[in-house]
């Protein structure tokens, strides 16, 4: 499951605001600035 775009461009580091690097095949965003990796959930309704 890919994130919408629109999406991806409001997005930022929750610590240093800076900008993010999407790994969708990981389902990982990272932040290299902080070296920190947020995992994401795709929930089925």
């Amino acid at each position: 499951m890919s994130l919408a775009t629109e999406l991806k461009s409001l997005l930022v580091c929750p610590l240093c605001k800076g900008e993010l690097v999407f790994h969708e095949a990981a389902q990982e965003i990272w932040c290299r600035a902080d070296g920190l990796a947020f995992r994401f959930v795709t929930i089925s309704r």
